[in-house]
């Protein structure tokens, strides 16, 4: 029992992997939580898809973020545009480590979305 506490006290104090990325600048380094990455992205990709912040989510993990679009019904999406203000929006914030992007358009829309 002594062995299994020991080893639970070990894993507890050593470091683990946060939900946290850092961004560098020429000024400062700033660490920034992955909800705080994934709302922005949300926010470029409903624009650049020009559908309703609402119908966009986002989840951004140690090294992807995943964007997932879906639109009214009706109203075509380019993911070409998606994909490039996100990639634009990772590329600008200078993450470490780096995150690549991965853009979903949902095939069935929404309706009065």
């Amino acid at each position: 029992i002594a062995v299994v506490g020991l080893i639970l006290m070990v894993v507890s104090i050593t470091a683990g992997r946060l939900a946290r990325h850092q961004v560098t600048s020429e000024r400062s380094a700033v660490i920034v939580d992955n909800e705080v990455i994934a709302s922005a992205l949300a926010r470029h990709a409903a624009f650049a898809g020009n559908v309703d912040p609402d119908n966009v989510r986002v989840s951004v993990s140690h090294r992807t973020a995943v964007v997932r679009l879906t639109p009214a019904s009706g109203i075509a999406v380019s993911k070409s545009e998606v994909e490039d203000a996100v990639s634009k929006q990772l590329d600008s914030y200078n993450l470490t480590p780096t995150v690549r992007s991965k853009v979903i358009i949902d095939h069935s829309g929404r309706i009065g979305s």
